[in-house]
């Protein structure tokens, strides 16, 4: 009684006093101290015994043998081992079943299987502690061959089994021996056990199986915090932060205690979905709960106040952490780095190593984005290299941000570079180099290295999707385009609203604006991007009554717009010359919605004024809201081009040049005003003072895809004499139908000759004489160029529409043009 009741001391005292003191008391008193942990008295104890010559029974054995496992003392396991085989127990099944459990628990696997094979029989509880420990050491395939041998003899297995059996499967993700697991417990009438139960909930749940967790987690008859945790991950884990916020409400109507796993993946879900206010509920919730000092939740609240923007109180949190980790600090520098606020997350950085912690991948991707965020070159180098240092050079999330920084620092020999050391590539990886690709306008480039991450059978996601997609709508490559949404379609991707947003920008950008229809009206789920989306591709191609009227079907399906929204419509807007819709909705942002108008905002403002032939007003606009940005100043330099203002397009010029005289934009478009109004002497003083300055002009580069191959002509490069030859005789054609080269867009103190000839060759012509040399006779040719179009060529490609009665789909830098029978959608206005 005094043992059953813990009162050790009581029950030595009464045993002292036994006249007879047999083998029964003897073993109940030393299990009494086995079971407070007090080895040494309990093996004292067991030595009195002896001396007493009572002899010990198997009842004796398993409470030292269990004593040992709680203190991890193999030493003496094995000294008891010793006393047994002497004793002459060796082939007790409970006491074998014992040492089976105390060798796998102190870490020696094979003495445990040795026991194992030397019992006599081995009954469920025998291979139940060897399964146990398989599974314990990570052995998870091991565990479940040795679980098939048990059924091939015909032993039944028990739920704590069955469940072991579960979780080897749930680590190797194998569903099929999960199913098979799960028949078996229901066939046994053991699905009423709760342990069981929550390892069948587990397997599905991180097998990706959520409709079989939710059948197994909705026929529970009782449910415990591992079971509600369990559904939480799950659909936390999926992307389905909505079903886990319901989840964990349905978990409180329950009347079930939330523990700190609970909170962590909570705040997780509220971090994802941007729910602050519920975020802040569960903060005052784990302070109830006493979690106020629990590192992994107070961990995940600096993350979730990281995430949502709120530093302060993500930093208020972190400072009221007693024992900060690892975790802490990177989750605090992730916020920083994450809402630009590098010089916080690079000086937090550097406290974090001076107060003793060392960084771990995770943090140095935060500081690596940090730098990159702020344009610090040679701070990332320097990160790369400690980075080496720490042996970090192999983990996966340093690597693929290794590759994405030195890509967007445009540094993409040294991202090859990394990404060719790497020693096995997922689809990150290749992600990251094909999105910088793409993003320094190495199209054909991405193209090449999708290609070869499929040969490498490694299977694109909706991000690879989305950069390919781009890099397709960049060059006009929409056969390729096309090829790439087939396989969206067979992926299961097509329905992803990113990856749907990327298909429509494309097919915008290569002009086939009723594929572009076809995609938005084909998606179930539109978000704000998708409406966006289409709204820039209705502003791509000049239909801006479109534009407005899907702005207006979005405001009906109850989504409210963001400033990028705005951003596309006022651009449909300015491109359609639609001067009083532009301005009003330019109010409606303001006023309606609240939103500080962007620098996009002014530039599509001064380019509505400016195309519609209001400079004046525009320049006062600039004047009015003291636009400081060279966008809005570009805009209106480009309508002063377009309405021949030298005036107005000077002092636009002067703007510019004070804030950034090294771009060789502003100083052609100067020129051409200049030229157009017969002032060649000052286009050539504007000529030479941007050689002085070294304000290099970007090559003229132009591409068209014919047969899905994507061909690229760039000025200066040395052209194949067929193309030289046809792009001559089209332009000896052009004459004859009436066009007259401009040879004043060339300010070169060369011959007249020489200038036509330059003319002749520009980058758009030559990809348009190879396209009519390459295709049939009423083929649409598609060219995408990365500059804007020069006025000679636009009106040379009229004439060709014209002459060889194809429709030319050209996009610049500016728009789409779209050349019909000699006129341009455009209406000149480029």
């Amino acid at each position: 009684m005094f043992v059953d009741c813990g009162d050790l001391l009581k029950a030595s005292q009464v045993f002292r006093r036994l006249i007879c003191q047999n083998e029964h008391s003897w073993s109940f008193l030393i299990l009494g101290y086995c079971l407070e942990g007090n080895l040494q008295h309990a093996l004292k104890l067991y030595d009195e015994m002896k001396k007493t010559n009572i002899k010990p029974s198997s009842f004796t054995f398993v409470g030292l043998l269990n004593a040992c496992v709680a203190n991890r003392n193999l030493e003496v396991g094995r000294s008891v081992h010793e006393e047994i085989k002497e004793k002459g127990f060796a082939e007790d099944v409970l006491v074998g079943n014992s040492l089976i459990d105390m060798y796998m628990k102190c870490g020696f696997l094979n003495e445990a299987e040795k026991v194992f094979e030397g019992l006599p029989v081995q009954d469920v509880v025998s291979w139940t502690a060897l399964l146990a420990g398989y599974v314990e050491f990570d052995l998870s395939q091991e565990a479940l061959t040795f679980y098939h041998k048990m059924q091939s003899k015909a032993i039944s297995s028990n739920a704590v089994t069955m469940a072991l059996a579960m979780k080897a499967s749930r680590i190797v993700c194998d569903t099929d021996q999960g199913r098979i697991i799960h028949s078996e417990a229901v066939k046994k009438g053991y699905e009423g056990d709760l342990t069981l139960s929550n390892s069948i909930l587990s397997l599905y749940a991180k097998c990706s199986c959520v409709d079989d967790a939710h059948y197994v987690f909705d026929k529970l008859p009782d449910r415990d915090v591992v079971s509600w945790n369990t559904m939480i991950v799950a659909h936390t884990e999926h992307g389905n932060f909505q079903e886990a916020l319901e989840c964990y409400e349905q978990m409180q109507i329950a009347k079930i205690v939330p523990d700190s796993w609970t909170m962590s993946s909570m705040l997780k879900v509220c971090a994802s979905l941007g729910a602050l206010e519920q975020g802040k509920e569960l903060h005052n919730k784990s302070l109830q709960l006493g979690l106020a000092d629990n590192v992994s939740v107070v961990n995940s609240l600096i993350d979730f106040y990281g995430r949502c923007g709120w530093m302060p109180e993500s930093r208020m949190v972190f400072e009221k952490l007693v024992n900060k980790d690892v975790i802490s600090w990177t989750a605090l520098i992730a916020g920083y780095a994450e809402h630009g606020q590098v010089d916080e997350a690079l000086d937090n950085f550097m406290k974090m190593q001076e107060n003793g912690f060392a960084p771990n991948a995770v943090t140095y991707s935060c500081a690596l984005k940090a730098c990159c965020a702020s344009g610090v070159h040679d701070g990332a180098r320097t990160l790369h290299m400690d980075v080496v240092k720490m042996g970090l050079d192999s983990e996966e999330t340093v690597i693929n941000t290794l590759i994405n920084v030195y890509a967007t620092f445009g540094s993409l020999i040294d991202a090859e570079a990394v990404f060719e050391r790497m020693p096995a590539r997922c689809v990150v990886s290749w992600t990251a180099l094909i999105g910088g690709y793409v993003d320094c306008g190495y199209n054909i480039d991405a193209l090449k290295y999708f290609e070869k991450m499929q040969a490498g059978q490694i299977s694109p996601n909706f991000v690879t999707y989305a950069y390919i997609l781009k890099a397709c709508g960049s060059i006009g490559a929409v056969e390729k385009g096309r090829e790439f949404h087939l396989e969206i379609a067979w992926d299961g991707f097509e329905s992803d609203p990113s990856v749907g947003s990327a298909l429509i920008n494309m097919y915008a950008q290569c002009g086939s604006l009723s594929e572009a229809c076809e995609v938005f009206n084909d998606l179930l789920t539109r978000d704000i991007t998708v409406w966006s989306s289409m709204m820039k591709a209705y502003a791509l191609n000049h239909q801006g009554y479109d534009a407005v009227h899907c702005f207006k079907d979005m405001l009906q399906q109850g989504l409210k717009p963001d400033v990028v929204t705005f951003t596309c419509l006022l651009t449909a807007c300015s491109h359609a010359g639609l001067i009083q819709e532009g301005l009003e909705y330019f109010k409606l942002m303001r006023e309606k919605y609240g939103f500080a108008p962007t620098n996009e905002h002014y530039s599509c403002i001064v380019d509505l004024l400016g195309r519609s032939g209001e400079l004046l007003e525009a320049e006062k606009f600039i004047e009015t809201f003291t636009v400081t940005q060279e966008d809005a100043w570009a805009a209106l330099l480009t309508a002063c081009k377009t309405h021949g203002d030298v005036d107005l397009g000077m002092r636009c010029f002067e703007q510019l040049m004070q804030k950034d005289p090294e771009d060789a934009a502003w100083y052609t478009l100067m020129t051409d005003i200049l030229t157009g109004a017969g002032r060649w002497e000052d286009a050539l003083k504007i000529e030479t003072f941007r050689k002085h300055v070294e304000a290099k002009k970007m090559p003229a580069t132009a591409w068209i895809e014919i047969d899905r191959q994507v061909h690229r002509f760039m000025v200066g490069d040395e052209q194949n004499e067929d193309i030289l030859a046809a792009v001559r005789a089209l332009n000896l054609r052009l004459k004859d139908e009436g066009h007259v080269p401009n040879l004043n867009l060339d300010v070169r103190p060369v011959s007249d000759h020489k200038k036509e000839e330059a003319l002749c060759e520009h980058a758009e012509k030559l990809a348009i004489a190879f396209g009519l040399l390459n295709t049939p006779q009423g083929t649409s040719l598609r060219v995408s160029k990365n500059l804007r179009m020069c006025a000679d060529c636009h009106n040379a490609s009229k004439i060709i529409s014209r002459m060889e009665r194809r429709e030319i789909i050209l996009r610049d830098d500016c728009c789409m043009h779209h050349f019909i029978d000699g006129s341009c959608v455009c209406g000149d206005m480029f």
